[in-house]
């Protein structure tokens, strides 16, 4: 996340850092959202395999920690969400008054009056979540990366991001099994 400050060119998205439970600014609020669907992909691919979704390499088992399930999330967090998020600030596809503050459910940062910057501006509850409209919009875009077709390195297949989450997790199994 260090060099998120020279990736975002929409000035009205400073980035001061990664935040989190809660989030403290739209960026982080679409990345955890972002970060969530994913982890739901995920974990469908490794409950689908049948491995157990606490039991990972990289991160900590613990009650209720889909450690497994955050090992496998870590390769695809920055070409599948990161990058979508990137897209949609960079492009002004999404505006900080497309955000809510929960405590309130109003827009969390209205829209600068004529002479006044644009920009992020901390809200009541210092928690900021994605509003509707913003809530579909990256949705929309996850799944349309998620579909979109690849060529796989490893044959030259045409594939797509959920049928790679689906063979990283059979491929775990088969590592666990002792099998790769």
């Amino acid at each position: 996340f260090g060099v998120w400050p020279q990736l975002i060119t929409n000035p009205a998205f400073p980035w001061r850092g990664r935040s989190r439970r809660p989030p403290r600014d739209p960026i982080n609020a679409c990345l955890s959202f972002g970060y969530t669907i994913l982890s739901q992909w995920v974990e469908s691919a490794v409950l689908g395999v049948g491995l157990l979704r606490g039991v990972g390499a990289l991160h900590q088992p613990g009650a209720g920690r889909a450690a497994l399930v955050f090992d496998l999330v870590e390769e695809f967090r920055a070409p599948v969400v990161d990058r979508t998020v990137l897209r949609l600030v960079n492009r002004s596809q999404i505006a900080p008054e497309d955000f809510v503050d929960p405590a309130w459910m109003r827009p969390s940062f209205p829209a600068p009056a004529p002479g006044q910057s644009a920009g992020f501006a901390a809200c009541s509850s210092g928690a900021v979540y994605l509003g509707s409209a913003s809530r579909q919009l990256l949705l929309r875009e996850l799944l349309a990366v998620s579909r979109a077709t690849l060529t796989d390195a490893d044959d030259g297949a045409k594939i797509n991001t959920r049928w790679l989450l689906d063979r990283q997790a059979r491929r775990a199994a088969r590592l666990f099994e002792g099998k790769e």
